[in-house]
């Protein structure tokens, strides 16, 4: 799974556990202070082209949530699947 699918870590578990059969997963991406992204719709579809626009930005919950969330799904002995984390520049437009 690609950075992009899962910005805040919330399916950790499930991809450590095996139950999709994937060497590994990516989060993020993470920039260091929580951003809301852009604005909705963020992702639409245009069928004449049979294409889907993914216009999401970084929405995510910051670099700071995230570690916390990681380092509280870290168990002893896990031998669960590596999963990395995508890091991105913080856009602040002040």
């Amino acid at each position: 799974i690609a950075a992009g699918f899962d910005k805040n870590a919330l399916l950790v578990p499930l991809y450590r556990s095996g139950f999709l059969g994937l060497g590994f997963a990516e989060i993020g991406s993470v920039s260091a202070r929580a951003a809301a992204g852009n604005a909705k719709p963020r992702c639409w579809r245009i069928p004449s082209d049979e294409v889907v626009v993914n216009a999401m930005g970084l929405n995510n919950e910051g670099a700071e949530a995230i570690a916390e969330k990681l380092r509280s799904l870290k168990v002893e002995g896990h031998q669960g699947r590596p999963v990395g984390v995508n890091i991105a520049k913080t856009h602040d437009p002040n």
